[in-house]
């Protein structure tokens, strides 16, 4: 039997076997990297996070990292009362800012849930439920734009003088309390 191949597959063959790398190298797309880290206080672990479809939803999971580096104390808002982790919201940044987003999930919280505590110097690591609706029947119809981008989750931290709370306690500065910029992709 007789294979006609293509011109294409012939050069991509002496590729692979001059360069000694594999056919999936060769017809790998080429993604570009996410944002550079900078200095905010929280941080994921990449920058990159991709999209998928679970049923109804497109979900990633990040995980996020604050290590208090104050002398204080730094409560955060919890949710439910065996919540170990923060409440978190998502914000777009940077030449995304004010682009429209259908990202993000909205908290169902029971009231007089007592705040966590991260001691000076320890971490509090969680995860970063990334999450739009996968609804394409729905009204109005999803738009794919306004769910990937550029965007940052900021944390719900207070840090009281004094060290208890209730006493003299305010919101840290926004850079005390976000995460670093990071891309969602489908």
């Amino acid at each position: 039997m007789r294979h006609i191949v293509g011109l294409r597959h012939v050069l991509v063959l002496i590729a692979m076997a001059a360069g000694g790398c594999s056919r999936a190298a060769v017809d790998a797309p080429v993604v570009s990297p996410g944002p550079l880290r900078d200095a905010s206080a929280v941080a994921t672990d990449t920058t990159v996070y991709w999209l998928h479809d679970a049923g109804g939803a497109l979900i990633a999971r990040a995980t996020a990292t604050y290590v208090n580096r104050t002398a204080e104390r730094v409560y955060f808002g919890r949710c439910m009362p065996n919540d170990a982790f923060p409440m978190y919201w998502f914000r777009r940044t940077g030449a995304d800012s004010l682009k429209v987003t259908e990202f993000g999930s909205a908290w169902a919280c029971v009231g007089g849930v007592s705040p966590g505590v991260v001691e000076p110097g320890a971490t509090l690591s969680f995860q970063l439920l990334l999450y739009a609706r996968a609804d394409y029947n729905g009204q109005p119809p999803p738009n794919p734009a306004a769910r990937v981008g550029l965007f940052r989750a900021e944390l719900p931290l207070v840090r009281c003088t004094g060290g208890a709370l209730g006493t003299g306690c305010t919101m840290l500065a926004q850079p005390d309390r976000q995460t670093n910029a990071f891309d969602v992709r489908f």
